[in-house]
């Protein structure tokens, strides 16, 4: 069953009373765990496995009694939080997780599996670093380039199956127009965090982006766009484990004239056989909007909305499993 659901600002103090009245015989309330798809992560890359639950009054405990040494849990407030997961080469394999959740008021448990994938020998890799690289080098483990513009270059050979490895730093407002034969993986390299302030695809094709913190605030700070954009005529798109985000802070947004100027939105996709699935999307306007066709949005946590969280507009696209939820707060 598919569900649209459209929530605006006018409607908050209906969903506080609705919400409040959720939570009042608290001797009968579970956690509701955002459901936790299957995760993939390729060997010395990085990847967050985010979850959370609907419940953001209370303290909340999470922990894995089958967590393997290459993971480690991060706790946030308001029930949210995120597994990191950094493996090496010697972590090559499939494991089964247990993601344990307790409070007060009860428990809950999330089972899912994270395969660590081997790189075959013949794979081209490559590596970014913003602050220390330079698009005079190679592109190698010891000589990264600078910016992403190298390998999207037309002039640029990029074989099908490149994994492209990010360091941290700012790669600012990336315009994507490279079409590639097959998947080209842009991943987070092991104990890094990179960062890109929008990402828009044009006349461009299969690309996986994992790992990724997506937001304005990477740069210079608040500005109304998409974070996320799919053109039309774009296809196979595949963003996954992505923070995409327009603010930290739900509190630094107070009226709804801040949302109007600086909320932007989360995904805009025009494109087709894409995938948007295991990402966080928080403090957005229009938080997903699909209207593109043969597209997957599953897995997703997506927390506070000015305006609608899905909007599904294309046809044959699937929406499975994500979890949308909203801060009480009071707007003036």
């Amino acid at each position: 069953m598919h569900i649209y659901l459209s929530i605006n600002l006018k409607h908050i103090f209906s969903i506080a009373i609705l919400s409040i009245s959720f939570l009042l015989p608290a001797q009968n309330i579970v956690h509701t765990i955002s459901k936790i798809g299957n995760q993939e992560v390729f060997i010395n890359s990085k990847i967050e496995i985010y979850f959370s639950s609907l419940n953001n009054t209370i303290d909340i405990e999470y922990s894995s009694p089958d967590i393997p040494g290459f993971c480690s849990i991060v706790q946030a407030e308001k029930g949210r939080g995120y597994i990191i997961a950094e493996p090496e080469t010697k972590d090559t394999g499939t494991y089964v997780i247990t993601l344990n959740a307790n409070s007060e008021i009860g428990s809950a448990q999330q089972k899912f599996s994270l395969k660590v994938k081997s790189i075959p020998e013949s794979t081209q890799l490559y590596y970014i670093d913003p602050i220390n690289g330079s698009d005079d080098n190679i592109g190698d483990y010891n000589n990264p380039f600078k910016t992403f513009s190298k390998i999207n270059a037309s002039s640029f050979n990029l074989p099908g199956g490149s994994i492209v490895y990010l360091r941290t730093g700012n790669y600012g407002k990336l315009v994507i127009t490279k079409l590639n034969s097959s998947l080209v993986y842009i991943v987070a390299e092991r104990g890094n965090t990179p960062g890109i302030e929008s990402l828009n695809f044009n006349f461009s094709g299969y690309w996986y982006f994992s790992g990724i913190h997506i937001s304005p605030l990477n740069g210079d700070g608040y500005y109304n766009t998409n974070y996320v954009s799919i053109g039309g005529g774009v296809q196979n798109i595949h963003i996954s484990n992505c923070k995409i985000y327009g603010e930290e802070d739900i509190n630094n947004w107070t009226t709804n004239q801040d949302w109007y100027d600086y909320a932007g939105n989360g995904i805009y996709s025009l494109g087709y056989n894409c995938s948007f699935n295991n990402n966080y999307i928080l403090n957005t306007y229009f938080s997903v909007q699909i209207s593109g066709y043969n597209t997957d949005v599953n897995y997703n946590i997506i927390e506070n909305f000015g305006g609608d969280a899905i909007r599904g507009l294309g046809n044959n696209c699937n929406f499975n499993f994500n979890q949308i939820k909203m801060q009480l707060w009071m707007i003036t």
